[in-house]
Parts: C-alpha cells; sequence; structure tokens
C-alpha cells in the first residue's frame, strides 16, 4: 500500500487518513519511514489499528533524527515515549521500542548529571547505527477494538461538540 503507484503496490490510498479497506482485516501491519511525511500521522495510525486484526502485530520504523528530507513534507521526529503514547491513543500496546541515540545525546546527558538515571534505560535499547540518521522502532499489538481506543473518545467528544455545525460549514 502506498500513496502513489509503483513496483510492489497493489493499493494505492486516495486518502491517507481514510483507508478504503474492511475492518479486521490484516494480521500484521508494517510502515518503514512513512509517518514522518504524515501531516496528521496519529489519523494514519489509528486507521492502521483499524484494519489490524484483535491480537494482530503493528511494527513502525521512523526516524529520530537525521536531514530534513521533504518527499513531499517531512513533518515529525519519533522517540520511544512517542511509540507508548501513539499506542495508547489506537488500543495498542507497546511491547518494544527502540532509538537510535546519536553520541552528542550522551555527550548531553554527562554535562547534565541530574539525567545521569537515564543513561542505563537508553544505552540498554539503544541501537548504534553509525550515520547521521537515526530510527526509532516501535512493536505493538492490537489489544483492544479500535473503536473503543482512547483516540476514537477524543474523536467522539469533539465531534459531539460540533454537531450543530452550520450547514455552509459542513458542505466545505
Amino acid at each position: 500500500m502506498d500513496m502513489v503507484e509503483g513496483p510492489h503496490i497493489k493499493h494505492v490510498l486516495g486518502d491517507p487518513w481514510k483507508f478504503d479497506l474492511p475492518s479486521d482485516s490484516y494480521d500484521a501491519v508494517i510502515s518503514g519511514n512513512m509517518l514522518e511525511h504524515n501531516e496528521f500521522f496519529w489519523l494514519t495510525f489509528l486507521e492502521m489499528s483499524r484494519v489490524l486484526k484483535l491480537g494482530g502485530l503493528m511494527v513502525h520504523i521512523m526516524p529520530s533524527r537525521g536531514i530534513e528530507h521533504r518527499d513531499p513534507q517531512d513533518c515529525w521526529r519519533f522517540y520511544r515515549d512517542g511509540m507508548t503514547a501513539m499506542g495508547k491513543w489506537a488500543g495498542l500496546d507497546c511491547i518494544e521500542a527502540t532509538t537510535d541515540w546519536a553520541p552528542e545525546h550522551f555527550d548531553y546527558i554527562d554535562r547534565n548529571r541530574k539525567h545521569a538515571r537515564r543513561v542505563p534505560e537508553l544505552k540498554k535499547t539503544m541501537r548504534t547505527a553509525g550515520t547521521d540518521w537515526g530510527d526509532t522502532v516501535g512493536v505493538f499489538i492490537k489489544t483492544e477494538e479500535t473503536a473503543a481506543s482512547l483516540g476514537m473518545d477524543y474523536i467522539r467528544h469533539f465531534a459531539r461538540l460540533h454537531e450543530d455545525v452550520p450547514a455552509a460549514l459542513a458542505a466545505e
């Protein structure tokens, strides 16, 4: 699946925030270096959860650092806490999250000893890429129906607040 046609692409999305796919239809969803290009990644993440079967596996790889690479835009960088938050939003348990930390990250911690307690945990989950680029990897299991997720609770809340939208605005 992709936004544009290409080799090995079976399904081209017309809208990255509304998938034309049935709910609970995939055992696994894997995304590689895409969400940073997505203006509203939290909506796409929710859609990925919707099409994933209960108990299914979701894996995301996304940059934690690196140069801006607009294709067509470059909006976000992600860390381990972001993986936990995204899982919470979409009804998924984040069972693993790692980040490629730059060496300067540890230099900063060494200069600011109040953060020293974090070093063992950071080093335990660190992968060394040896480049200017770094990724965060998140592995998730779907543990609740997307309709029951925190994200959907908020979407319903905001929709109720705006039920009386004037017809002119609704048509836009």
